[in-house]
């Protein structure tokens, strides 16, 4: 019986993981030593997936170890311009037990004015 648990592309999850470290960091940069023992990975295998984000510029090398690359911020607004936030409302209200029976608004800023 095959693992369940298992991740189908342990090295894209591990890549997601160390870019979800960058995001989430306080820090403006994380050390390979840091990534690794934030992932639970070796710091050779850490090198690697950081070399092929690297690559991509998905990541940077900067003092101090890596920080989000240019790629991040490109890939963040395509989906900022393809998200529809009236059409992604519906269904959420929908799925919450809660809020289905109750009366929601959405609203979104134009400037200092509320929309609704």
């Amino acid at each position: 019986m095959p693992d369940e648990t298992r991740a189908p592309a342990p090295a894209v999850t591990r890549a997601i993981g160390i870019l979800a470290l960058l995001a989430e960091s306080e820090s403006p940069a994380l050390s390979l030593s840091d990534l690794a023992r934030g992932l639970g990975i070796a710091k050779s295998s850490c090198a690697n997936l950081c070399q092929a984000l690297e690559d991509g510029d998905m990541i940077r090398r900067v003092p101090g170890g890596f920080s989000l690359g240019r790629r991040t911020a490109e890939i963040g607004g395509a989906y900022a311009l393809q998200f529809n936030q009236v059409r992604e409302f519906f269904p959420v209200i929908s799925a919450s037990p809660v809020l289905r029976r109750e009366l929601v608004q959405i609203a979104m800023l134009d400037g200092a004015q509320a929309l609704y």
